[in-house]
């Protein structure tokens, strides 16, 4: 542990070795992502980024905020603590209970950050996917053809939205089989026991986010 600042921990000798190895004149990182850890340039003290945020992309996402805080003078090791209490952010990640099933809210807007999503539901029991092509999405739907849907194989997927064809186009030839349907409570209703994970681009998720909030008020 490093003396004084709580949760932080001398990194081990070969993740101080990942910041040092560095071309000669390539300039020294003020921080870095080592593992689940942001490490510092300057002192090779570590803090343990421990999120209930799933996937790679929001370890990331907490080690650049983490590095701006500590410009501003918060020391990583708090605002860590108070990241972790991070569960939802404006509907994402929700875990919400649809037609007695829980159901989890995933957005997902380009292919990069389909790729990271998918990598956060890969062995789901049931994934549904939500395609629109709204203004806020963009017209154009051809970006779906740089995604790879293999990780999706084993689960059972659905496909929903105003672009749900594009979709299960893009599926069959990615060799994944998939069913059409309706609505999200459709989905829960065929898809088989546990988690089912919905991925869906920006107006399908908000789409989603207020018939459920709406139901919510209503019920």
């Amino acid at each position: 542990m490093v003396p004084g600042v709580p949760g932080a921990a001398r990194p081990p000798a070969r993740r101080r070795l990942a910041l040092r190895r560095l071309r000669p004149g390539t300039p020294r990182p003020d921080w870095a992502l080592v593992g689940d850890r942001l490490v510092s340039g300057r002192t090779d003290e570590a803090t343990a980024i421990g999120l209930a945020l799933p996937g790679r992309i929001n370890v990331s996402n907490a080690a650049m905020a983490l590095a701006t805080a500590a410009s501003l003078g918060v020391a990583p090791a708090a605002g860590s603590v108070r990241l972790r209490d991070v569960r939802s952010v404006a509907g994402r990640y929700e875990i919400v209970d649809v037609a007695g099933r829980r159901v989890r809210l995933l957005l997902a807007k380009n292919p990069a950050s389909w790729a990271e999503t998918f990598c956060v539901v890969r062995g789901a029991a049931a994934v549904l996917l939500v395609l629109n092509a709204r203004q806020l999405d963009g017209r154009d739907t051809s970006w779906i053809w740089d995604v790879d849907f293999a990780a999706l194989r084993g689960s059972a997927v659905f496909v929903a939205g105003e672009r749900h064809l594009d979709l299960a186009v893009r599926l069959d030839l990615n060799g994944i089989a998939f069913t059409v349907v309706s609505s999200l409570r459709e989905a829960c209703a065929a898809a088989p026991p546990g988690l089912l994970e919905v991925v869906a681009n920006y107006t399908g998720f908000l789409d989603l986010v207020r018939a459920i909030r709406e139901e919510a008020v209503g019920a």
